[in-house]
């Protein structure tokens, strides 16, 4: 009997591959929802920054009553550039397409790089952002909304 409960110290191939298939299973539920939640957390990032630059934008209004709004970062009091000497007109980031400024609408542009090119537009004036799809960016209104940009 001792010599059979020494044999029997190892997992079965079987019980291996039941756990395997188990694991696959729980990751095949988890990772589509994981992809989705990193996804709808992606505008927080690109708020932040958003808000940063429309802040910059007011201030260098009031700086000059004559002034607008620029779409050369280098002239903004905050140093969103990082000393780049020459006039910048976007901004890049890991997973936005560049932002920029559009001084005619007075609106901050954010395009998302992998999600079939969804917008983001904040209106300099009101602080308002507005998506392209809300399916995805829940919570912000569409871009045809009253009161969009």
């Amino acid at each position: 009997m001792s010599r059979l409960r020494k044999r029997r110290g190892a997992f079965t191939l079987l019980e291996l591959l039941m756990v395997v298939i188990i694991v696959a299973i729980l990751a095949a539920i988890a990772l589509p929802q994981y992809l989705t939640f990193t996804e709808r957390t992606r505008p927080a990032e690109i708020q932040m920054l958003m808000a940063s630059i429309r802040d910059a934008e007011l201030a260098y209004k009031a700086s000059d009553p004559s002034a607008v709004y620029t779409t050369d970062f280098t002239k903004l009091p905050y140093d969103f550039t990082a000393n780049a000497g020459a006039a910048v007109t976007e901004l890049k980031t890991p997973n936005w397409e560049p932002i920029k400024v559009d001084t005619a609408l007075q609106d901050v542009t954010a395009k998302r790089n992998n999600v079939g090119g969804v917008l983001l537009l904040m209106d300099l004036g009101s602080g308002l952002i507005c998506t392209s799809d809300n399916t995805i960016y829940k919570g912000y209104p569409n871009s045809t909304a009253t009161g969009c940009p």
